[in-house]
């Protein structure tokens, strides 16, 4: 056994990689098995949808998206015409001759 910083550590820098990959590899398993979890989960959420469902379901959020999307730009209209406005009514300082 090969021992680094002196015999009080009794350190073993062999037994230490071997201990720190089991590790990472148990690490690695769970997270691609949370992974392969959440994907399953995910799936069956869907699985009691009829195609007509989901098309409808789309189109509806489609028009939500389109609806939220066209107010946005009638705000900004709104917005450009109202500066356009107070541009006009901003009393502006004399300017010297």
């Amino acid at each position: 056994m090969t021992t680094y910083g002196g015999s009080h550590t009794q350190f073993d820098a062999s037994q230490f990689g071997a201990g720190a990959a089991t590790v990472s590899v148990a690490i690695a398993g769970a997270l691609i098995q949370g992974a392969r979890n959440a994907a399953a989960a995910n799936a069956a959420r869907w699985d009691h949808w009829t195609r007509e469902q989901l098309e409808c379901a789309l189109d509806l959020s489609e028009a939500l998206r389109r609806g939220q999307v066209d107010r946005a730009e009638d705000l900004e209209r709104d917005n450009a015409r109202l500066r356009r406005v107070l541009e006009r009514l901003t009393v502006r300082p004399a300017r010297s001759r």
